[in-house]
């Protein structure tokens, strides 16, 4: 059981298990049990969950090749820093400048296993066919995070400014100019 469990996707896990019930010649229900039974957050797993507009779009991305150029085109790094997701989406846009396709097992090998496990579990999650309105939805999603951790960011700075008594219309400027990129987000 702890070499099955170490498998990080699980539609592959999930066929081993049934090799392994069927040559034990016991009921699969029974392997399963036994392994929903077991602690499964490994130490190594310093990450948490996707947000459901980075699964949706990861999702989209897997799902519709025709949809990649336009996303991606609109989605920069900025975007998705931060996110759980961001070495995954790195590695998805830079086999697409590349022009590679994109190959579930590839990018296993070069994200590990912990963030392999989050990836396939968001994957199998499979919803509604996608429509290019709905990824541009989980774009601007993204984009409006981001922008709103970077505002968060510019606002430590004011503050830090004023303490200090400097000068802060700089800070200030940029700070409406990303508050208005928010706004505009949020509100299409």
């Amino acid at each position: 059981m702890p070499i099955l469990e170490n498998i990080p996707d699980a539609v592959i896990r999930s066929e081993y298990l049934r090799d392994a019930a069927e040559t034990l010649g016991i009921d699969e229900n029974v392997l399963r049990r036994i392994s929903q039974l077991r602690p499964s957050a490994p130490a190594d797993d310093p990450g948490g969950e996707f947000n459901p507009a980075e699964r949706r779009l990861l999702q989209i991305l897997f799902e519709n090749p025709s949809l990649r150029a336009p996303l991606l085109e609109e989605l920069g790094e900025a975007d998705t820093k931060g996110l759980n997701s961001e070495p995954v989406f790195r590695i998805i846009r830079g086999l697409f400048r590349k022009e590679k396709d994109l190959i579930f097992q590839d990018l296993q090998r070069e994200i590990g296993p912990a963030l392999s496990r989050r990836l396939s579990q968001a994957l199998l999650a499979k919803g509604r066919p996608a429509t290019i309105e709905e990824a541009r939805d989980c774009v601007c999603a993204l984009k409006a995070q981001a922008r709103e951790c970077e505002l968060r960011e510019l606002q430590a700075r004011i503050a830090r400014q004023d303490k200090e008594g400097g000068a802060m219309s700089v800070l200030l400027k940029e700070s409406r100019t990303c508050l208005r990129q928010i706004l505009a987000l949020r509100n299409p």
